[in-house]
């Protein structure tokens, strides 16, 4: 009875020590980064809503059609628009208002938003701006998919997003069309990942800043792959330390 005692005694006063360790940490950190407010920036990160490409992969892991799964059409669709189901799940989204941040819904709260020039990216993005506050909005082909198939090469220029999506700002956007060759080096997202980085060191400490992008690239972000997935329209905050230039804490809302 004794020995029972101790045992149970022990994991107990083991267990609220390390909560206690966990607790310390994450206080510690928190307050690093309430002295250091300059040093970093909290992003929230979306992946856009369904495209015709999603939807096609959808339909053929339902229906267990592999062969078209790994080597179908649908592969050769460059830069695919939002699926019907996309559009009507991204509209639920937005009349939901997102999830809520410290008492208020999300996309009342977002000032700023980045999106990719993929096509998928910036329809997701010009429909959530509308259910926000005087948004701006930046068009970075730094946050475009990594270049696998060719649904990831880029299919408008900077002129079509002007005409197609005049709320856009594509200033930061080159003149020139995107020459991407498939597949794409890790250097090559490497160094788009660090552009975002110095774009975000000119933003605003007090914007709240919405991302707009995609799997495989926010996997690289957050160096989470081969495994790490988050489905369309779902979100994660990260917190950036600009000075390292990487994200140093990331959590699904």
């Amino acid at each position: 009875m004794y020995n029972k005692f101790l045992k149970y005694n022990s994991f107990f006063i083991s267990s609220i020590y390390s909560l206690w360790v966990f607790l310390s940490d994450k206080l510690r950190f928190t307050n690093h980064i309430l002295e250091n407010k300059s040093k970093y920036i909290t992003i929230y990160c979306i992946r856009h809503a369904e495209s015709v490409s999603n939807a096609h992969k959808r339909y053929n892991i339902k229906h267990l059609k592999l062969w078209d799964f790994f080597f179908g059409k649908y592969k050769e669709i460059i830069d695919p628009p939002l699926s019907s189901e996309g559009i009507k799940k991204l509209n639920m989204f937005i009349n939901n208002g997102g999830p809520i941040i410290e008492g208020e819904k999300l996309l009342g709260q977002v000032s700023l938003l980045l999106t990719s020039n993929l096509h998928r990216s910036l329809q997701t993005s010009i429909a959530i701006a509308g259910a926000t506050k005087n948004c701006k909005i930046y068009c970075l082909e730094s946050l475009r998919e990594i270049g696998f198939e060719t649904s990831d090469i880029p299919s408008m220029t900077k002129a079509d997003i002007m005409r197609e999506f005049p709320n856009i700002d594509v200033s930061l956007l080159s003149e020139q069309e995107s020459k991407i060759l498939l597949p794409e080096s890790i250097d090559s997202v490497d160094n788009r990942i660090q552009q975002l980085f110095n774009f975000l060191k000119t933003v605003e400490r007090n914007n709240k800043v919405l991302l707009v992008s995609h799997l495989y690239f926010l996997k690289k972000l957050f160096k989470e792959w081969p495994w790490w997935y988050i489905s369309n329209l779902g979100i994660i905050v990260a917190v950036v330390d600009l000075d390292k230039g990487k994200v140093i804490q990331f959590k699904r809302i």
